[in-house]
């Protein structure tokens, strides 16, 4: 190799990437995470377009709804593999490193049971908005009937569940408590996770979600008690949604929440107070890698989340 193929090589976005500290990786992952689906969206609409699949109501049909929703885990996990590549990480190593107390699972589950008490916030914001004249934009699910739920379980549960929480809570949260003290880490990245999702109705609650998620990932220094707590947030919309259950008996809805809250507040309490689990020494702090390489991620859930809210009107 010559000395310009040389100087080229070291100095290519690649190489930037591969060379750089722990934190630079984080944010370059984290944008290729929230551009990724975007690309292969449009390469995938320029095939089925070719081959004549895109006809009129194709948006309807389960085929492309399935799409719709594997997109974003699919783009994930290839930003995954690509994140362990240049951080030297082997897939074995990486699986080790997600061990925890099994106590956090139990906590976990505490959690979401507690959080359900805060999800008819979204109804209470929908409302708001809506005085101004915001309509939410319906989200359409695949078929449920038969054997149906199960794929949609598998499609719109289990695989957001795994993959959001190891780019959320693994990789960006890595970034973030690289850079910030514990409490503005935690908080941004359950800001970030309400805007990535693009639904301004549900921003206030995926907030409080993505923030208790952070907070038990950060305590347990694992993403596995996050999925568990993810998926059956998810997986209870997939059932009510196949049930047709949109609304609650006022008396059972009162005994759930007065559990719920109860629930929440012990839990974070527990996290907050009592567990005096702390993180392992992070590595040297490199805010400029950081803020440099997750700008475009950033930039485009914001204009994202931007263009869904002024579309509601």
């Amino acid at each position: 190799m010559d000395k310009k193929t040389q100087t080229t090589t070291e100095t290519g976005v690649f190489a930037r990437l591969k060379n750089g500290s722990p934190a630079t990786v984080s944010g370059g992952a984290f944008s290729l995470a929230t551009v990724a689906p975007t690309i292969l969206l449009v390469l995938l609409a320029l095939v089925l377009g070719a081959i004549g699949l895109l006809r009129d109501g194709y948006e309807q049909t389960d085929w492309w709804l399935y799409i719709s929703f594997l997109l974003c885990p699919v783009a994930f996990i290839l930003t995954l593999f690509l994140y362990l590549y240049f951080r030297k990480v082997t897939i074995p190593v990486a699986v080790r490193s997600q061990k925890c107390h099994p106590k956090y699972c139990i906590l976990a589950i505490a959690l979401q049971v507690g959080l359900f008490a805060l999800a008819e916030v979204n109804g209470w914001f929908l409302t708001w908005l809506e005085r101004f004249g915001y309509q939410s934009q319906e989200m359409r699910l695949p078929s449920t009937d038969g054997w149906g739920i199960v794929g949609v379980l598998i499609a719109v549960a289990l695989l957001p569940a795994v993959t959001e929480e190891l780019i959320f809570r693994g990789i960006l949260l890595d970034g973030l408590k690289k850079n910030f003290s514990a409490v503005v880490a935690i908080l941004l990245c359950g800001g970030i996770f309400a805007v990535y999702h693009q639904r301004p109705e549900q921003t206030i609650y995926q907030f409080c979600c993505g923030t208790a998620y952070a907070l038990l990932a950060f305590k347990a220094g694992s993403v596995l008690p996050t999925v568990l707590a993810h998926f059956l947030n998810n997986a209870l919309i997939v059932i009510l949604h196949a049930n047709g259950i949109t609304a609650i008996p006022t008396p059972v809805f009162i005994a759930v929440v007065a559990v719920a809250t109860v629930s929440l507040t012990g839990t974070l309490l527990y996290l907050i107070r009592l567990d005096k689990s702390t993180p392992k020494q992070q590595s040297p702090v490199d805010k400029k890698g950081f803020f440099l390489w997750s700008a475009l991620g950033l930039t485009v859930i914001v204009v994202g989340w931007l263009t869904a809210f002024f579309a509601g009107f």
